[in-house]
């Protein structure tokens, strides 16, 4: 049980720690079908509490999607 514990960890601080709110644009690649996200834009650790408070003042509860 202690690595499914261990794994369940890491998946929150990375969430938590890595809460990603840029817009990554998506672009077609040479010898790729489709279009792939560019990741080339720098990332920079959120304030979770602020994320989730962003979240949860934004969402559609009662929508029908």
């Amino acid at each position: 049980m202690y690595i499914l514990d261990h794994c369940i960890e890491i998946l929150r601080m990375n969430l938590m720690c890595f809460s990603d709110v840029n817009v990554f644009t998506f672009h077609p690649r040479e010898g790729k079908e489709g279009y792939w996200p560019d990741y080339e834009s720098e990332h920079v650790c959120r304030d979770f509490e602020k994320v989730k408070r962003w979240a949860n003042d934004n969402a559609v509860p009662d929508a029908d999607v």
